[in-house]
């Protein structure tokens, strides 16, 4: 007596063949052994998994924690992956390290007058008698700031 196709016999039993230890599918698919047969199941791309519709969507590793971004650092969700970026007024010291403050005020065109370097950012300050003006950085003479009393004259 002989056995169904996907079985085999053994003593006097039919056994199911495992198939997926034959290499059925391809290097991109996950062999599932069934009953008699395999199925050949598409894997998704690293950075991304199975949907229920059987799509491929990305894993926002952001979100949901696996990155490895770390101190200062913002993680940045890309298709598939992710990135580690610093905040503005920072710069990447390198993978795994804090990201570092910018000395905005080595750049000695910043400020009309002094810079003062704040932690992720900068501070025009202007000489007394002096104002900033509206962009932050250049200084003008200050309005008079005497108060004028206003007389009225009553006929």
């Amino acid at each position: 007596c002989g056995c169904e196709p996907g079985y085999q016999l053994k003593g006097r039993k039919c056994l199911d063949v495992n198939e997926c230890g034959q290499n059925v599918c391809r290097p991109d698919q996950h062999c599932k052994n069934t009953r008699g047969g395999y199925k050949c199941i598409d894997l998704c791309p690293n950075g991304m998994t199975k949907a229920e519709n059987g799509t491929c969507i990305d894993i926002d590793e952001c979100k949901d924690g696996t990155h490895q971004c770390r101190y200062n650092q913002i993680c940045e969700n890309t298709r598939g992956s992710y990135r580690c970026a610093c905040p503005r007024g920072y710069r990447s010291q390198g993978v795994g390290r804090p990201c570092m403050d910018i000395d905005e005020c080595q750049n000695s065109d910043i400020c009309q007058h002094e810079c003062k370097n704040t932690i992720g950012s900068y501070q025009c300050i202007c000489p007394p008698g002096y104002d900033l003006t509206f962009n932050g950085k250049t200084c003008q003479g200050s309005a008079s700031r005497t108060v004028h009393p206003m007389i009225w004259n009553v006929p």
